[in-house]
């Protein structure tokens, strides 16, 4: 209902303030709340995870910032496009595959070149709610379960249930996936999409570390020829106020 791709999930951590407002527009939409953990056990994972997730956020965002401080998705970008048969233009298009699981390298240039305007602006612009007491976070849940009616929500917990358990919630017992036996697996918190797809992350790194340098050797040369008149203004001054040598008489 709020895309043409038609999109066929959404997750909403980090932008919690969308949840009713896309809800609303969504109608017989199925909700799964993740509403497994005691506070304390929120608290504590939200308290490990948040100074973790903050010192590699910096480390990417200083590895991705050359394209940031010049346009170079005007040139990298359609080189990417030619190259891999339009792939970017065909994930925007469709909405998937989802690039948290399968991603191209092209797909993953766009998004750390769009990741201020597409997700920033999203987070620090007050659709983000991180609840700051045990109060905040359950009575979020009541009003779920109060608006949600029963046969649409699926109340998760980690601990108890299955794929099986999912796909029969959402009527997709045929999918391959469905077939995963046991409790899922612990994944990985931090930087779990470049970890996953490390192969990718490992390609993008050479491409910044250049676009780093061409930064470097393009500000060193534009400031060298601004400054020029500033420089040759203190080598007159410098000169002007040198002390006048007294002829010696022989």
């Amino acid at each position: 209902a709020i895309s043409r791709c038609g999109v066929d999930a959404l997750a909403f951590d980090g932008i919690e303030e969308l949840f009713w407002p896309v809800y609303e527009v969504s109608p017989e939409a199925k909700v799964v709340s993740l509403n497994w953990r005691t506070w304390p056990e929120y608290y504590k994972s939200w308290s490990t995870f948040e100074w973790q997730l903050s010192a590699a956020i910096t480390a990417m965002c200083i590895l991705i910032s050359p394209v940031h401080l010049l346009p170079w998705s005007v040139i990298v970008l359609p080189i990417l496009e030619l190259l891999s048969g339009n792939t970017i233009d065909g994930f925007l298009s469709s909405g998937g595959p989802p690039w948290t699981i399968s991603s191209t390298l092209p797909v993953s240039f766009f998004k750390y070149n769009a990741i201020n305007r597409r997700w920033l602006t999203h987070q620090f612009g007050g659709l983000a709610r991180v609840p700051t007491s045990e109060d905040e976070l359950f009575s979020g849940f009541e009003e779920v379960r109060r608006r949600v009616p029963a046969e649409h929500l699926f109340e998760w917990n980690m601990r108890k249930h299955t794929m099986a358990d999912l796909c029969a919630f959402l009527g997709i017992q045929d999918s391959s996936a469905c077939k995963q036996p046991g409790l899922l697996p612990k994944g990985i918190n931090v930087l779990y999409i470049e970890r996953e797809q490390w192969d990718i992350s490992l390609c993008l790194i050479p491409i910044y570390l250049v676009l780093h340098w061409a930064n470097y050797k393009i500000v060193d040369s534009v400031w060298f020829l601004t400054s020029w008149p500033l420089r040759k203004l203190c080598t007159c001054c410098s000169y002007w106020r040198r002390p006048k040598r007294t002829p010696k008489m022989e």
